[in-house]
């Protein structure tokens, strides 16, 4: 008997009849119980950080399957923390975030984590589960800092990036902060050389002017006053 679902417990029963049909009566009613769904979807290995702005961070990650990596897990628990990477350990200790519904296994997953505050370091971990639920292991946990301000790439770090950003250049996010980054510093650095150019030249004397000395008008050369 195929198309029963896992977990339950069933009960059956059989009767047989002849040709015209006459039915006998009903059999005994033994039971059974289905193995239930012990396998939970894959751990997500592969967290990262896709764009990060002044209150919030976009997470991209590989969805995983409902089991292991096959089919579609049923939802993500998905959690952030100010005090350090997330584990196992901590995970239910860290603050829930909003998820969307996941997709098939093997689709990249995008959410974006709102009402982050400026200049704050935080890290984010996921899990994933079944229908059971089954939840599988916790991801790797990424960290990343939140910028200053909302137009442009300042956060401490390297002069002027966060090291998490730097840490994912396989980003067209990460390669375009990078970009203006070193555009900014660029034009810094020119700005500085103009200065100091123009301040050496108000510095610089006006010119050779008459020697010291001097008092009077030398007559041509030969002649003498009489």
């Amino acid at each position: 008997m195929t198309g029963l679902g896992g977990g339950t417990q069933y009960w059956f029963a059989v009767r047989a009849s002849d040709e015209v049909p006459n039915w006998s009566g009903t059999s005994n009613s033994p039971s059974g119980t289905t193995p239930g769904d012990t396998t939970p979807p894959s751990a997500i290995t592969d967290l990262r950080v896709y764009s990060i702005g002044r209150t919030y961070v976009v997470l991209r990650w590989t969805a995983p399957g409902d089991d292991g990596t096959a089919g579609k897990a049923r939802s993500y628990d998905l959690r952030y923390s100010m005090v350090g990477p997330i584990t196992d350990s901590n995970f239910y200790g860290a603050v829930r975030a909003q998820t969307g519904p996941p997709k098939s296994s093997g689709s990249i997953e995008d959410t974006a984590v709102t009402g982050l505050r400026a200049t704050t370091r935080y890290w984010f971990a996921v899990r994933a589960s079944d229908e059971v639920p089954n939840w599988a292991g916790t991801s790797n946990s990424q960290g990343a800092l939140t910028l200053r301000r909302s137009t442009g790439p300042y956060s401490e770090g390297c002069f002027l990036c966060g090291p998490d950003l730097l840490s994912d250049l396989s980003t067209p996010e990460g390669m375009g902060q990078v970009a203006l980054i070193t555009l900014e510093f660029v034009a810094l650095a020119e700005a500085f050389v103009i200065a100091v150019g123009l301040l050496g030249r108000r510095r610089r004397p006006g010119g050779p002017g008459p020697r010291s000395g001097g008092t009077g008008i030398r007559g041509r050369e030969g002649s003498r006053p009489r």
